[in-house]
C-alpha cells in the first residue's frame, strides 16, 4: 500500500464544492492500493460547513490538524460583513460601493495575504509536515488548491527536500479563477502570484488540472507530468427510495450565483414566456440554491420573476442532491469572464447523475458543453443567444406537459465520470505510475 500525504484546506465540517473532490477520492483510494494520510486546519473559519459530511470519512482514515490564523475571523470583528463571501471566491461587483472600511479591508486582503488569506498557515504548516513525513515513512505529498497556500506548503517541503514527489491538484485556476480580475491588485501583487503560479507548477513532479482548456493553459509551464482528472459524481450520494419529480416547472441553480454568471437574458427570456403563456407562468418556479449577488435578483425583479423566485440561502449536501433530482431543468451558469469557458463547475457531474435536464448557459464551445453533448443531457447555449435560449426553455417546457422530460440519451458516458473510476484513474495514472 502506497503512502501519500494529502495537504487540503477543505475537509470536514467544510461545507460547499472545495472539500468534495478529496473527500470522494480518498474514500475509494484504498481500494487501488494507496492509503492517504491527511493533513488540514484545526479551527478553520469556513465560509459554509456541512456536519453531514463528517459521516463520509471512511473509518481508520488518518487526518492530521493544524492549528491556523484566519484573517477572516479577525476582519469580520472588524465589521467585513463580506470576508466569508470573499474567502469562498464570492465578490460581487456591487463591492465597489462599499464603505471605505469595506475598501480597505479588500486592498489588504488582496495584496498582502499572498496568495491567499491561509497564508499564515504556510510556515507552521511546514514544520508540522515535515515530521509526518518524517513519521509515517511518506515521500509522496499532494496539494490541493485553492486556496493555494496548500501549494506554498508543498513547495517547500520539495524545496527542503523532504519529499521526493510532489503531485500539485488544480480545482480551480489559479490568476484566471473567476473572480481574480475584481481584486484590488497593485502591479507587484499580480506579479507575485504570477510568479508563484509558476514556481508551483515548474516544480511540481505531476500537475493535475480539472479541464482540458485548463491543462492547455498550463502546459507551456508544467515541467512535470500534465493530467486532466475532472470532477465526478458519487452514486452512492442517491437518495434512497424514488424521488418524486416537483410538480411546479422548477428550473434549479445549485451553488453561488454571482454577478459575473447571473444570466439576464434567461430571465429576460422566461419574462417574455411568462407574458406570452400565461400557462407557462402558473408553472413556473426559479429555485436557487446558495449565495446569490444582489444583481441577480434586480435582473429577476426586472424581468417580473421575483414572485417566481425561491431562494435558499444553504443546504446540507444530502438535501441538495434531492433537489437535484426532484427538479425539471437543472440550470447550469458559467462565468461570463475572459477565460470563462475554461472552467467546469463540479456541480455538472451531479446533474448529470440526477438525470434531470440540463441548461447550461455560457460558452457553447467550451469543455463542461462538450461533456453535456457527449451525455445527451440538454442544452448548451451562449449567453446573448436569446433565439436558442426560447427554444430551449419552451421544448424542455413542452417534455414536462407532455411528462418526457427524463433524459440522458447516452448513459453509458456517465460511467467515466463517477468518483470511484476518476480514483481508479488518479492512483494508477498519478500516484502509482512508475
Amino acid at each position: 500500500m502506497k503512502k501519500v500525504l494529502v495537504i487540503s484546506y477543505y475537509f470536514p465540517p467544510a461545507g460547499g464544492p472545495g472539500v468534495q473532490r478529496w473527500l470522494k477520492f480518498v474514500k475509494y483510494l484504498n481500494h487501488y492500493g494507496v492509503e492517504p494520510v491527511m493533513y488540514v486546519p484545526e479551527n478553520a473559519d469556513y465560509p459554509i460547513t456541512d456536519p453531514t459530511l463528517a459521516g463520509e470519512i471512511p473509518e481508520g482514515l488518518k487526518i492530521y490538524r493544524g492549528k491556523i490564523i484566519e484573517p477572516n475571523r479577525i476582519l469580520s470583528r472588524l465589521g467585513a460583513k463580506k470576508a466569508k463571501d470573499t474567502s469562498a471566491g464570492f465578490i460581487d461587483s456591487s463591492s465597489g460601493k462599499k464603505g471605505l472600511l469595506g475598501k480597505t479591508l479588500a486592498w489588504i486582503r488582496a495584496n498582502i495575504f499572498i496568495p491567499d488569506a491561509r497564508m499564515l498557515w504556510i510556515r507552521p504548516s511546514v514544520r508540522r509536515c515535515a515530521r509526518i513525513l518524517r513519521e509515517e515513512g511518506i515521500d509522496t505529498v499532494i496539494s490541493t488548491g485553492p486556496p493555494h497556500s496548500t501549494h506554498m506548503i508543498a513547495l517547500a517541503l520539495k524545496k527542503k527536500r523532504l519529499c521526493r514527489r510532489w503531485i500539485a491538484d488544480f480545482r480551480d485556476p489559479w490568476t484566471k479563477i473567476d473572480y481574480f480580475h475584481h481584486l484590488p491588485l497593485t502591479g507587484p501583487a499580480l506579479k507575485l502570484h504570477r510568479k508563484m503560479e509558476s514556481r508551483v507548477l515548474s516544480e511540481a513532479d505531476d500537475v493535475i488540472t480539472v479541464s482540458r482548456s485548463m491543462a492547455r493553459d498550463y502546459q507551456d509551464r508544467a515541467k512535470g507530468f500534465l493530467h486532466v482528472i475532472t470532477n465526478g459524481f458519487d452514486i452512492s450520494d442517491a437518495p434512497c427510495g424514488k424521488t418524486l419529480p416537483d410538480e411546479k416547472f422548477t428550473i434549479s441553480h445549485i451553488g453561488s450565483m454571482n454577478a459575473d454568471r447571473n444570466p439576464e437574458e434567461l430571465w429576460e427570456t422566461l419574462g417574455e414566456i411568462c407574458r406570452e403563456k400565461p400557462s407557462f407562468a402558473s408553472d413556473l418556479q426559479i429555485r436557487l440554491t446558495g449565495n446569490v449577488s444582489p444583481e441577480v435578483f434586480r435582473s429577476l425583479e426586472l424581468s417580473g420573476l421575483s414572485g417566481h423566485t425561491v431562494h435558499i440561502p444553504y443546504a446540507p449536501h444530502t438535501e441538495v442532491v434531492r433537489m437535484q433530482y426532484s427538479s425539471r431543468v437543472l440550470l447550469m451558469m458559467m462565468n461570463r469572464t475572459p477565460d470563462g469557458a475554461m472552467y467546469i463547475a463540479g456541480k455538472l457531474f451531479e446533474y448529470l447523475a440526477a438525470r434531470r435536464p440540463v441548461l447550461l448557459v455560457g460558452f457553447s464551445d467550451s469543455d463542461a458543453a462538450d461533456i453535456l453533448r457527449d451525455a445527451g443531457a440538454g442544452y448548451a447555449v451562449d449567453f446573448e443567444d436569446k433565439k436558442s435560449l426560447k427554444t430551449a426553455v419552451e421544448t424542455l417546457y413542452k417534455s414536462y406537459k407532455d411528462g418526457t422530460d427524463c433524459t440522458l440519451s447516452n448513459k453509458g458516458s456517465l460511467d467515466k465520470y463517477s468518483r470511484e473510476a476518476l480514483t481508479a484513474r488518479l492512483a494508477r495514472e498519478v500516484i502509482l505510475k512508475p
